[in-house]
């Protein structure tokens, strides 16, 4: 169990974000004092400093005592998506150390980062003595963001990091009140389906899945060779889960346009990692993750291309690919159509919230919908015929032309 001196943590982070925390004013009446007590809650640890030398980890008291030194080893890295962005959290586990070393067994970190050139050099930190899934997805977490500056910040230096970012936590203090959510919407009786599935006029139905699966076709996969001589080879759904820890848009428009590019530049020929290079311009980490995973680092060239605030089909779902065996080049970009037009506009305000790239906050709707609309995007990207997604691809040679390959 986390705590805070002899206060769950748990408790206290149960009465904000579910109760609403007795301290604050009502609606409409937020204080200056309210939003202090807001950043102490999610800010608030067990402990004061902290040191890292090498896999030690020492806890200090907020009197400047060593509270206990711990040794840690590294367990797995996790994708997740807070306020609409996506990032990882690394976790550790506890191999040895001092008694009070108990209470900090998980510790999942954030790698280090700052907003802005000039920002604050910090991450974030949780930890506990549950498990890792608590820690990542309890509810009861979500806002608990314990955060490490570099040594020796100033509280001006903190106050001038926090300002910029004042918009998106007040939001997050007024969500924190937010009532609890009951079973009123779903009052009445309500019939159990299962319970009439032996009904013959559920017969045509169970003839037409039957036929579906028998018929369904397995997905084409991705095959390049590692240099060691290991074949990969993963659906375009694999792989943007395996590269990218979870089926985001980026990563799948990324696995299905070299699946594409492949097929297009070497035939019915496995090639080598090595032997095939992409230029890209899509900014998102998703498609540098899938890219580097099928086709290593070495042969991953990203070109900045427009606003990266603000996403084009034109500017950032093109890509390049260039056989470097015979210097066959295939080009191709997204269509229109195949990620909903309203996609690009509500990628920026809500996640331009988010990155304080303005102060405009979306309503719940508007994250209903880009999440719907990543979903139509994602899914036509996986399942929509090649031809179908991008320009330039297969239609060519379903129509008697030359393939990329058959032209080098």
């Amino acid at each position: 169990m986390k705590t805070i001196g002899k206060v769950s943590f748990v408790a206290m982070m149960a009465g904000i974000l579910f109760l609403g925390s007795p301290a604050m004013a009502e609606d409409g009446g937020f204080t200056a004092d309210d939003a202090k007590s807001f950043l102490r809650t999610m800010m608030g640890s067990s402990f004061g400093d902290l040191k890292v030398a090498g896999d030690a980890v020492t806890y200090y008291n907020p009197d400047g005592s060593v509270r206990c030194r711990c040794e840690y080893g590294f367990a797995a890295k996790e994708a997740v998506t807070f306020g609409g962005e996506e990032f990882d959290w690394y976790k550790f586990e506890l191999k040895s150390g001092d008694e009070a070393c108990s209470e900090y067994r998980y510790l999942i970190a954030t790698g280090v980062h700052s907003e802005g050139e000039e920002g604050m050099v910090h991450w974030h930190v949780s930890y506990g003595n549950t498990s890792f899934d608590d820690l990542i997805n309890n509810p009861g977490y979500v806002m608990w963001y314990p955060t490490l500056a570099e040594e020796e910040i100033s509280a001006e230096k903190l106050a001038e990091s926090y300002a910029e970012g004042a918009p998106m936590m007040g939001a997050m203090m007024k969500a924190a009140r937010a009532p609890p959510i009951t079973l009123d919407a779903w009052n009445g009786t309500w019939a159990n389906p299962g319970m009439i599935l032996d009904d013959p006029a559920m017969d045509p139905v169970y003839e037409a899945m039957a036929d579906a699966a028998n018929s369904a076709e397995e997905p084409e996969k991705i095959q390049i060779y590692y240099a060691q001589g290991e074949l990969l080879s993963l659906s375009a759904e694999e792989a943007a889960e395996e590269t990218h820890g979870d089926l985001c848009l980026c990563a799948a428009v990324a696995a299905r346009v070299t699946q594409v590019a492949i097929t297009e530049l070497f035939g019915d020929e496995v090639p080598t990692q090595g032997m095939l290079r992409i230029t890209y311009h899509h900014p998102g980490k998703g498609q540098r993750e899938c890219f580097e995973h099928i086709l290593t680092p070495e042969y991953v060239d990203y070109l900045p291309s427009g606003d990266p605030k603000n996403l084009s089909l034109e500017e950032h779902f093109v890509y390049t690919f260039v056989r470097t065996d015979t210097g066959a080049v295939f080009e191709m970009g997204v269509k229109e159509g195949v990620i909903p037009e309203e996609f690009f506009d509500l990628r920026y305000k809500v996640k331009g919230f988010s990155k304080g790239w303005h102060d405009d906050q979306p309503n719940d709707d508007e994250k209903e919908a880009i999440m719907q609309k990543k979903a139509e995007a994602t899914d036509n990207i996986l399942t929509m015929e090649a031809h179908q997604i991008f320009d330039g691809a297969y239609g060519n040679v379903a129509e008697g032309a030359e393939s990329a390959a058959a032209s080098a």
